[in-house]
């Protein structure tokens, strides 16, 4: 486990970016076809979100492995994001999945005290925060009691996966691990979250300037947003192989 220093969180969407561009057609693909699932698996009525918190993590790791072929120029394989399916991993993949569940959950129940269970109607009922909840009610402040609450868990859980699958332990341990690498990296990971809330109001900021400047080229700003929102977010997911290959050796993997 190595502790990196704070100008690695920048480092890490840098390489992340790289990652992106050097096979962008095989991430994109993958990166599409993991979120068709998650989306598919919250369509279910009654238990969608169930199956997408315990599955999470068994998809997620498929796209790690993709970013893992890509970094060591491996060849593309399609199937790879449901590779992890066929793993011994899968069964402690899932438990991760479930027990990350368990800790939002409790963190959106501790909110309770504070708006008396408002943010919990919402979310149960997949109702929507429309501008007079958040006026007439204490849900922001108990959505960020909830981020508050949750951070630990998020933590614990940043690493678990790739932990579990590639260096094959168990989940208690890997929870451990992880919290802990976090933790030793917690600078890292401060400027790797400020310089991702920098990028995603920059862009969006500059977009609308010129939206304002050029209100003819309004309607092509906006398409143009859409690639480039959804091109973000595939290196966000690339981050996280970036910041765990910085921190675990390859060595140590299985």
């Amino acid at each position: 486990m190595n502790t990196p220093k704070a100008v690695a969180g920048w480092e890490w969407i840098r390489q992340g970016a790289q990652l992106f561009k050097k096979r962008p057609f095989e991430v994109m693909f993958t990166f599409m076809g993991f979120i068709f699932c998650l989306f598919g698996m919250v369509a279910i009525p009654q238990i969608g979100f169930v199956i997408l918190m315990v599955f999470s993590p068994v998809l997620g790791m498929g796209f790690m492995q993709v970013c893992r072929q890509v970094d060591e120029d491996q060849a593309f394989q399609p199937g790879t994001l449901f590779m992890p399916f066929r793993t011994p991993a899968l069964k402690a993949l899932c438990w991760s999945g479930f027990l990350q569940m368990l800790t939002l959950l409790l963190s959106f129940l501790l909110t309770m005290a504070v708006d008396g269970g408002v943010l919990w109607d919402f979310i149960s009922n997949n109702r929507m925060i429309d501008e007079k909840a958040i006026r007439e009610t204490s849900i922001v402040s108990s959505l960020l009691i909830a981020r508050v609450f949750h951070l630990p868990a998020m933590m614990a859980f940043w690493f678990a996966a790739p932990l579990i699958m590639w260096h094959g332990m168990g989940v208690g341990k890997a929870i451990f691990y992880s919290f802990f690498a976090v933790w030793r990296a917690r600078s890292a990971f401060l400027i790797y979250f400020v310089a991702w809330i920098g990028i995603l109001f920059f862009i969006p900021a500059t977009l609308g300037l010129f939206a304002n400047l050029l209100p003819g080229l309004l309607s092509f700003l906006n398409l143009l947003l859409i690639p480039i929102v959804v091109s973000l977010f595939v290196v966000m997911y690339c981050t996280f192989f970036t910041s765990y290959k910085e921190i675990f050796a390859r060595d140590e993997q299985v």
